[in-house]
C-alpha cells in the first residue's frame, strides 16, 4: 500500500508541475478550475491509474481527470513528464460552474431546482443530511413524548 501511494504522489508531482505552468500561462487561477488529461504510453501505468480513477481528482485537487492511453507515443504538443517520461499532462479550464459547497467546477451545478448553486454530488450529500436530520428530529420528538 505504501508503495502504491508513493507512486500516486509521484504522478501527482507531474500533475502539479503542469498545473503550475497552466497558472503561469493564465489558463487557470487555482487547481480546482482545472480539468486534467493524463496521457500514458505505458499500459501498466494506465491500468494502475484506472484503479484510482474515482479518487484522482481529489488526490490532484482538481475538478476532473481524464486518462488516455496512447500506444503510439504522446500526442503532438504534449510533452513527457519531467521525471515520468511515460506520462504527459494537459490542463484545461474545467467546464461548468463552481459549486458553492465543494468549490469543484461541474456541469451539474444548477441542475437541481431545490439546490441550484451546488453540484449533483453535493445535492446527494445535502439531501441525505437533510433526510437524516428530519429522521433524528422525529425520533427526538418521539423520545420527548415518552
Amino acid at each position: 500500500l505504501e508503495g502504491r501511494w508513493k507512486r500516486l504522489l509521484h504522478i501527482r508531482e507531474e500533475v502539479c508541475r503542469a498545473l503550475e505552468r497552466a497558472r503561469n500561462e493564465k489558463v487557470i487561477g487555482n487547481s480546482l478550475e482545472a480539468e486534467v488529461t493524463i496521457f500514458s504510453i505505458s499500459p501498466e501505468t494506465t491500468l494502475f491509474l484506472k484503479e484510482y480513477q474515482s479518487e484522482l481528482a481529489t488526490i490532484f485537487i482538481v475538478s476532473g481527470v481524464e486518462l488516455i492511453e496512447t500506444e503510439k507515443g504522446l500526442p503532438e504538443g504534449i510533452s513527457p513528464g519531467e521525471e515520468l517520461k511515460e506520462l504527459g499532462v494537459s490542463i484545461r479550464k474545467a467546464p461548468g460552474n463552481k459549486c458553492q459547497r465543494c468549490w469543484v467546477y461541474s456541469e451539474t451545478v444548477g441542475e437541481s431546482g431545490e439546490h441550484s448553486a451546488i453540484c449533483h454530488r453535493c445535492v446527494e450529500i445535502v439531501t441525505t443530511e437533510i433526510r437524516g436530520q428530519k429522521s433524528e428530529d422525529r425520533n427526538q420528538k418521539t423520545d420527548d413524548r415518552s
